[in-house]
């Protein structure tokens, strides 16, 4: 009879978790009109790290289009820097390229083009040497020297080359810092810690409007123009699964452990709570007083339900 009452609240804690945690948002562009801007940083003599996850299908412009820079306009700037994917085109279409206007480029080796989900992270250190990560791994390096000045005065533009040339991509998470956030090869995370020195942090959670909040401090919101949509994909879209069940010897609580850790936002925040599930029990005599857990407490990734029992299991 206990194994029976693990499994049917086993099986109905999964569709409840799989409702709690609905998959994330992301931004997504088309390739045509739309982009998103946002105010000018300055990056001029520092480190900094410019990560992004970034996911697209092909490349759908015959040049280099744009996942952020600093460019502004075709010939507003000679000391901006762009991070761009390669153009069908070009020679290395669908790799990645980091630029300044005046001191040369490195590019990847590796094309990010192929419809999966891809943490691209841009590093500069305090010698001027420039790395570029793809997934965690490092793929190329380069230099920037420290005293080369990339700071254009220029809004940044986010899918958009100089307000045209627009890419076709989603992004799901861009922060960009003062700070160099990895020295060596590193497993990413699917959602960014705001790092001290952030300028700007954007999580594309938002969901709906053309406002993109500024998670750094900074107030550094960006604006959507042209109507890029808001998309349920992420790079983290599928839902945990159940690693263990354990009930306990009088049948007063259940512990669920979790392959990962669950939030009840889409932004990756806020601890799960009794209304976040709902409990269901057949066979036997026992009968529950309420579909919702009693009491709830959280240890890491295990979670411990109260089972508001009435009767004898």
């Amino acid at each position: 009879m206990k194994l029976f009452k693990i499994y049917t609240i086993f099986k109905s804690l999964i569709s409840i978790f799989l409702f709690s945690i609905t998959f994330s948002q992301s931004l997504s562009f088309d390739g045509n009109n739309d982009y998103a801007t946002a105010p000018s940083i300055e990056l001029r003599n520092s480190v900094f790290t410019i990560e992004v996850w970034y996911r697209s299908d092909g490349v759908g412009s015959t040049g280099e289009t744009n996942i952020v820079n600093n460019y502004g306009t075709g010939n507003s700037s000679s000391t901006s820097w762009n991070l761009f994917i390669k153009g069908s085109n070009e020679t290395g279409a669908g790799k990645v390229r980091f630029n300044t206007t005046t001191n040369g480029s490195i590019e990847t080796s590796t094309r990010v083009d192929d419809n999966q989900w891809h943490h691209i992270a841009v590093v500069r250190y305090s010698d001027g040497s420039l790395k570029i990560f793809i997934d965690g791994q490092l793929n190329v390096s380069g230099t920037v020297p420290m005293n080369h000045n990339i700071n254009s005065g220029q809004d940044l533009l986010i899918g958009s080359r100089h307000y045209n040339r627009f890419t076709d991509c989603k992004i799901s998470q861009l922060m960009i810092s003062k700070s160099a956030i990895y020295s060596s090869n590193f497993s990413p995370s699917y959602i960014f810690n705001t790092d001290s020195n952030a300028l700007i942090h954007y999580k594309f959670d938002e969901g709906s409007g053309t406002t993109l909040i500024d998670r750094s401090g900074n107030g550094n919101n960006g604006t959507i123009v042209n109507g890029a949509t808001w998309v349920s994909d992420n790079p983290d879209a599928d839902a945990p699964t159940i690693s263990s069940v354990s009930l306990a010897a009088d049948n007063s609580t259940i512990a669920v452990t979790m392959s990962e850790a669950v939030f009840n936002t889409n932004g990756g925040s806020g601890a799960l709570e009794v209304a976040d599930f709902a409990l269901v029990i057949s066979g036997g005599v026992a009968t529950l007083s309420s579909a919702t857990p009693s009491s709830i407490s959280i240890s890491g990734n295990v979670y411990t339900l109260g089972i508001p029992l009435s009767g004898t299991p």
